[in-house]
């Protein structure tokens, strides 16, 4: 994943305060998050897997840093100018209503072309850093990309090794071979079909849904921007529904919460949904964590998530399934 750092902001420290989705304090969440904070502070999975004992952060300072970087993942919350590259500071002077929907169709113009871009080789993907500022990556290989991808691994296990257009050693002895091939198959299966090429399809299918989240935004922008109560109004309102959008999509299957829920390492006992849950907050060994940082929150909500669509997925398939048989 290569990473462009862009103009920086600090960012201020999360605070009790600022813009909640109903029911997100709800107290059962809370007592999940608590529970698995644990896990997190022990971690189980050996290798090189470390972190370093810090303070516990509270459920409002998790909620406050989860909203804020499902915010600045995508082009669309008012207090964040992709086109400028940083944070529009409270401080500032608030936008007119005509600069407001001016916005409203840059982000969502910025969210098409993201669109185009997932479909080729991988579409702009903001995140902000440990350290506070706001970097941009790209998303995926693309959906092209990870055909590409595909074909190329899968080429490569059917020659046990011969053609290797990755660069790796070439495998020696029967063993390796086959090593090799397995090694192969599942880089091609798992990672470029699932991760790549769904990964792709749920990403532009997000960015469709943020761009028409961006113009519908501009109407009410437009009737009721140039007053203080309408301003706080759409704002919370839409950002709030940006994080809804970007949430769903995430633990769909092949959305990146779902790909975290779902990694495993079974040969070191790195099992589904434990992998995850028991990697540190700040985990940079792996690009699927590089550009979050895995709160107690932020494992909890994902994996309830992702689980809920497993299920959802496994309910759909058998009802297909009972209903090609009554066919018959």
């Amino acid at each position: 994943m290569h990473t462009t750092p862009i103009t920086p902001f600090v960012a201020p420290a999360p605070s009790h305060e600022g813009r909640v989705p109903a029911g997100a304090g709800d107290t059962g969440l809370k007592e999940i998050v608590d529970a698995s904070v644990a896990g997190s502070e022990q971690s189980a999975l050996g290798g090189n897997i470390s972190q370093t004992a810090t303070a516990r952060p509270s459920f409002g300072e998790q909620l406050s840093l989860y909203l804020e970087e499902q915010l600045v993942s995508s082009p669309g919350a008012k207090n964040f100018d992709f086109s400028k590259g940083y944070k529009i500071s409270v401080d500032e002077s608030p936008m007119d209503w005509e600069d407001r929907v001016v916005k409203d169709v840059e982000d969502a113009g910025l969210n098409v072309l993201n669109f185009f871009k997932d479909g080729v080789t991988g579409g702009d993907k903001y995140y902000k850093t440990h350290e506070g500022t706001i970097s941009k990556t790209t998303s995926s290989p693309g959906l092209l990309g990870s055909l590409i991808d595909f074909v190329k691994d899968f080429a490569s296990a059917l020659s046990f090794g011969a053609w290797r257009p990755d660069g790796e050693a070439a495998p020696e002895g029967v063993m390796d071979h086959l090593s090799f091939a397995a090694s192969k198959l599942k880089e091609a299966f798992g990672g470029d079909l699932v991760g790549g090429v769904l990964g792709s399809v749920v990403q532009m299918g997000e960015d469709l849904l943020l761009a028409g989240w961006n113009l519908t935004e501009a109407v009410p922008d437009a009737l009721f921007g140039m007053f203080e109560p309408g301003r706080v109004a759409v704002d919370t309102i839409f950002d709030n529904g940006q994080v809804a959008i970007d949430y769903i999509t995430d633990v769909i299957p092949g959305g990146e919460a779902w790909m975290r829920v779902h990694a495993s390492h079974i040969i070191d006992g790195r099992f589904p949904v434990l992998y995850n849950l028991h990697t540190p907050e700040h985990f940079a060994e792996d690009l699927r964590w590089e550009t979050i940082q895995n709160t107690p929150l932020r494992k909890s909500i994902e994996t309830i998530g992702s689980l809920l669509a497993d299920a959802a997925l496994i309910f759909l398939v058998s009802q297909g399934v009972t209903i090609s048989d009554s066919r018959r």
